[in-house]
């Protein structure tokens, strides 16, 4: 199976949570290209002068509790923090998993990776809110949706 592979071929440290199950039918994919950093001037200016502090900021808004330790040791090695976030990301939202993508991402472009995983959480907890609000909504005035 080409998942073990990839797991067993990632250190010990990325082994832990890197890949979640994949969820039966249809796997999403990213909401946003990597190189759609540039659509959103303020994540791609923080990404590319601040990467720390955005690993930092989708790690907190992921777990829900901030981790100063993430923003420090991305500041050591930012593209082993990239592509931990890539997979935290990816078991969060049950994103396919690519790790030869992710690994090249991380490794040759950390700054668009963070860019992207940044706008993924994003524009995911936007959805996500959008969804739940709409469902309340109808539920306040006595409707269902149907599924």
């Amino acid at each position: 199976m080409p998942t073990d592979r990839c797991i067993k071929s990632l250190p010990k440290i990325f082994q832990m949570s890197y890949f979640a199950a994949a969820p039966t039918g249809h796997i999403p994919q990213h909401l946003s290209s990597i190189f759609s950093c540039f659509s959103d001037r303020s994540v791609c200016c923080s990404g590319f002068f601040c990467p720390c502090f955005m690993i930092s900021k989708t790690a907190e808004r992921i777990s829900g509790k901030p981790n100063c330790a993430v923003c420090f040791g991305s500041c050591l090695c930012l593209p082993c923090f990239s592509l931990w976030e890539r997979g935290l990301v990816r078991e969060k939202y049950g994103l396919q998993e690519q790790c030869c993508a992710d690994f090249l991402a991380a490794f040759c472009c950390s700054p668009c990776s963070v860019c992207q995983e940044f706008r993924e959480v994003e524009l995911r907890s936007r959805q996500q809110t959008y969804t739940s609000g709409t469902v309340q909504n109808f539920a306040a005035m006595g409707l269902q949706l149907k599924k």
